[in-house]
């Protein structure tokens, strides 16, 4: 289906889980209807751990008044916070056919997080240290069975072991664009030779005019921070700290633009090989800030294909937002993990180049590229539409154009 049909659905739902209190495992359901019961309901619980289904339950024909409220309880032993993330999520399912839906019909859920979920930590204490060599524009990390080089501030190789993992046509360079939505280009839809007018198409012409780096040793990790001068951007850098297991822990970080944000983030080339996905956040659709209410948080699987959403016109689309860790594996389970250090992240996967998608203006005229462009983000902008073709974006979906803006990740290998 269309993924916004997720979203419309879940908000008109006629029954929901208001409030779940971990204390006394009590329950709260509503039933918003006006004239029936919910007794054609059955309510479906599963605990989560980390993603990993733990427990569940269920309680047959929920008998709730018309606009009341019920209380249950959920018998359900709740992980200690020490375990990682726990999720609740409550399911609301058919008992009967219906002439719109079959018997087991999932009509709404709820879901309720018990626990936070625990970022993976790098060691302080390091048995040795990566060493790096700098000549030119390149510096060029060795550690205990990894390599990487940065060209221009950007990486633009990562090998564990024999598996090169980075494209060298896309190394990881700041990244604050998005193939522009329907909504982005408003009235521009009705007028699109002059979309160059739209000051968020300029993003797309946005590159690094320079840069300068630092490498300093601290707490047995080499850092390198990286300057940038960027168009439309007053203060932008990126910190890469190596461990020499080969964790890389990359926080990118901008103050103030010029223009109005579309996203702060990274964007990269992977190799095609590595073209098994798996995440841990909110799926299995695409998601925005205005519009993941529908998104369970759960462990996702899917390959490059089917993780994107192909509009009717090529735009921005398959973003997952909230994303506690992503893995790109190839045929050997091989590849890497990249993790949110602190808050989460936002992610896209394609086998097409954002430039690529903004310029076509059919689906046939996508090329794909000989590489997977994956753009991990800290923030983008919500797509918007309360009026049809504009996007009238409410406050808390906007990136502030004078605030700063920050995020972590951390990359690690997966044996």
């Amino acid at each position: 289906p269309h993924p916004s049909y997720y979203e419309v659905k879940k908000c008109y739902a006629d029954i929901e889980a208001v409030s779940f209190y971990i204390k006394t495992k009590k329950l709260i359901v509503k039933n918003k209807r006006f004239f029936a019961s919910s007794s054609d309901y059955d309510l479906k619980w599963k605990c989560s751990l980390n993603g990993k289904e733990i427990s569940n339950g269920i309680i047959s024909k929920i008998d709730i008044p018309p606009q009341s409220q019920k209380e249950y309880e959920i018998y359900l032993n709740i992980p200690s916070s020490e375990e990682g993330e726990a999720v609740l999520i409550i399911s609301f399912v058919t008992n009967q056919a219906k002439p719109y839906a079959p018997k087991g019909f999932e009509q709404n859920f709820s879901q309720f997080i018990l626990s936070d979920f625990i970022s993976p930590s790098v060691s302080s204490r390091q048995e040795s240290v990566p060493s790096f060599t700098k000549e030119g524009n390149s510096i060029t990390i060795i550690g205990s069975g990894f390599k990487c080089e940065l060209k221009n501030g950007c990486i633009s190789k990562l090998s564990y072991g024999d598996n090169e993992v980075i494209h060298d046509k896309l190394p990881m360079t700041p990244d604050y664009y998005r193939p522009l939505t329907d909504n982005d280009r408003g009235y521009f839809n009705f007028a699109p030779n002059l979309v160059k007018l739209n000051p968020l198409s300029w993003w797309n012409n946005n590159l690094n005019l320079s840069y300068k780096t630092k490498e300093e040793y601290k707490n047995g990790e080499l850092y390198i921070t990286v300057f940038n001068l960027t168009p439309f951007i007053f203060s932008s850098q990126t910190i890469y700290s190596f461990s020499s297991d080969g964790k890389i822990t990359v926080k990118h970080s901008i103050q103030g633009s010029l223009l109005p944000l579309l996203k702060v983030g990274l964007k990269v080339g992977i190799l095609q090989e590595f073209n098994n996905i798996k995440w841990y956040g909110i799926g299995p659709h695409e998601t925005y800030c205005d519009r993941k209410f529908s998104g369970k948080i759960g462990l996702f699987e899917s390959d490059i294909e089917s993780v994107n959403h192909m509009y009717m016109r090529p735009q921005e689309n398959g973003h997952h937002c909230d994303t506690r860790y992503l893995e790109l594996k190839n045929k050997n389970n091989k590849g890497i993990r990249i993790s949110a250090d602190g808050g989460f992240f936002g992610f896209n996967c394609s086998a097409h180049s954002l430039e690529n998608i903004d310029k076509a203006t059919h689906i046939f005229e996508l090329n794909k590229n000989d590489f997977i462009t994956l753009s991990i983000d800290g923030g983008q902008r919500g797509v918007g539409g309360d009026m049809p073709g504009c996007v009238y974006l409410h406050k808390p979906y906007k990136l502030s154009q004078t605030g700063k803006h920050s995020f972590s990740f951390i990359i690690e290998k997966i044996d």
